[in-house]
């Protein structure tokens, strides 16, 4: 005989009841791990590292011989080491596998989970070089680099070209998001320099009036990035239905 249960009445949630499914995607995903890291380009990726490194030991004269740590180089490198990574959600198979039990989400997850500590790996080192740099004579010992600022203007660059690559991504076809990130990232950049006068963001020095400022901006702009880029990554049957959801709460109530 079968029991109604009243509503409002607890039910018990047998612990682990939701294992099964989850050690089936665990599964699906070190499936993927090997496949999908072949697809990344990691050579453009090692280019930019290789290329912010270049520019600041090209450089160098400048990084050490001012009293003031001129932060120009350093961010002349970010943008580097972004044009490179531009290209790590580029899938040439992506096509080719939209229709498998593993979403869009969790298979672009992946790849950033493989590149985003390399991209960390490179800037970090970019940030020991020109510490090392603006450390060494005439400039002499004394000077540090801001690091918090500047991996925080360098997470908002990475954050626009993740992002438009994810948009062209979407618009444009796979393996067309990295074309499309170069030129959009150049685009904001030239955008906020022009800009300045009323959004400040590339300051000289933590010294100058409205870095604290600056960089609320910054995190901003990064905040903003980020959005576009999971907006983007969702199954698209996913994200529309959940802007008709949306759409549906936001209309007003029939009239009776």
């Amino acid at each position: 005989m079968n029991r109604v249960v009243p509503s409002g009445t607890p039910t018990l949630v047998v612990a682990g009841s939701a294992s099964p499914a989850r050690g089936i995607r665990i599964r699906q995903i070190m499936q993927m791990a090997l496949p999908t890291a072949r697809t990344i380009r990691w050579t453009v990726l090692l280019g930019g590292i290789a290329a912010a490194e270049a520019v600041l030991w090209f450089a160098r004269h400048q990084l050490s011989a001012r009293d003031t740590i001129p932060l120009m180089p350093i961010r002349v490198a970010a943008v580097l080491l972004c044009l490179g990574a531009g290209f790590v959600i580029d899938d040439e198979a992506g096509i080719t596998v939209e229709p498998a039990v593993i979403g869009l989400s969790l298979r672009r997850g992946l790849r950033l989970a493989m590149t985003v500590p390399v991209v960390g790996l490179g800037w970090a080192a970019a940030l020991w070089t020109a510490s090392a740099l603006a450390a060494a004579p005439p400039g002499g010992a004394g000077r540090s680099v801001p690091v918090g600022a500047l991996t925080l203007e360098a997470a908002a660059l990475l954050g626009v070209t993740l992002g438009a690559a994810a948009v062209a991504t979407r618009w444009l076809g796979h393996g067309r998001g990295g074309v499309a990130a170069g030129p959009a990232l150049l685009a904001f950049v030239m955008a906020m320099v022009t800009l300045a006068p009323y959004w400040p963001l590339f300051l000289d020095s933590p010294a100058a009036p409205g870095w604290a400022a600056a960089h609320v901006r910054w995190g901003l702009t990064l905040a903003a990035a980020v959005l576009v880029l999971v907006g983007y990554s969702l199954d698209p049957a996913r994200r529309s239905g959940i802007l008709r959801r949306g759409t549906r709460s936001m209309s007003p109530a029939p009239l009776r």
